[in-house]
């Protein structure tokens, strides 16, 4: 089984992906040029096998963005709760090329595959 995280912000949307359902890895940044192009350019990413996990910011302005594009995506949800904060500190120790965007929504799909899968 595949998975496919997202990272879904105001300007950017972080995506990650585990091939093996036990890494996750930050995968690409899509600019978010609104629902109908997300979608396509989330969709292009998706294998037919493909469990799409959204990063769920409880209390988001976005809240109701995300969950529109998810739902149209099949998508379950994770509590990302400073993942953001998370990936900055991550990128800063590391020296990581990795967007902060790319990271969180690494950082989302890990989380949730360690919570529910391993």
């Amino acid at each position: 089984m595949k998975f496919l995280g997202v990272d879904y912000g105001q300007k950017r949307i972080g995506v990650a992906v585990s091939d093996n359902g036990i890494y996750a890895r930050p995968l690409c940044t899509i600019e978010n040029r609104g629902q109908k192009k997300n979608l396509e350019a989330i969709r292009k990413l998706l294998a037919t096998d493909t469990v799409v996990v959204f990063g769920l910011p409880k209390g988001s302005r976005l809240l109701a963005e995300i969950r529109a594009l998810g739902d149209e995506l099949g998508a379950v949800y994770h509590d990302e709760y400073l993942s953001s904060v998370a990936a900055e500190q991550h990128i800063r120790d590391t020296k990581s090329k990795n967007t902060v965007d790319e990271v969180a929504a690494t950082m989302i799909l890990q989380s949730f595959i360690e919570k529910h899968y391993i």
